[in-house]
């Protein structure tokens, strides 16, 4: 899809009727960076695309030089940068080690990318395309 229509957002929802000790229930939903607490505000940012989705990791900071992407996260064991097919770049491993950030250099010529977090359980966060 983002190969197609790179502006295209993606979210992460959990609508699940499980029971909260259950494993499955819980299991996705939006970071929203709004203005305001507010109804208005929030969805205001949604529309925007001012949101990430995640099943549990935190992305506290995003910066981009031209160059560079880095990022600061909640601890992860793996930091991806994503492009058209897969392509990517990522930083961390299954050492134990967790990262709390990285730097990330962008290659030339791709229609989009994405940032996707992935904590010491499998949980996933990933952000919407960062450029087109």
């Amino acid at each position: 899809m983002l190969q197609r229509f790179p502006g295209t957002f993606g979210l992460a929802s959990d609508d699940t009727h499980l029971n909260a000790n259950h494993p499955g229930w819980n299991g996705g939903w939006i970071h929203v960076n709004a203005a305001r607490r507010e109804p208005d505000a929030i969805l205001d940012a949604i529309r925007a695309g001012r949101f990430y989705s995640s099943q549990g990791p935190e992305i506290h900071r995003i910066e981009w030089d031209g160059a560079a992407i880095r990022v600061e996260c909640s601890p992860a064991r793996f930091i991806r940068l994503v492009g058209p097919k897969g392509k990517g770049a990522r930083q961390g491993g299954f050492t134990g080690d967790l990262l709390t950030q990285a730097e990330l250099t962008l290659p030339g010529g791709w229609g989009y990318v994405y940032l996707e977090i992935e904590d010491d359980h499998g949980r996933r966060a990933w952000t919407n395309g960062l450029f087109e």
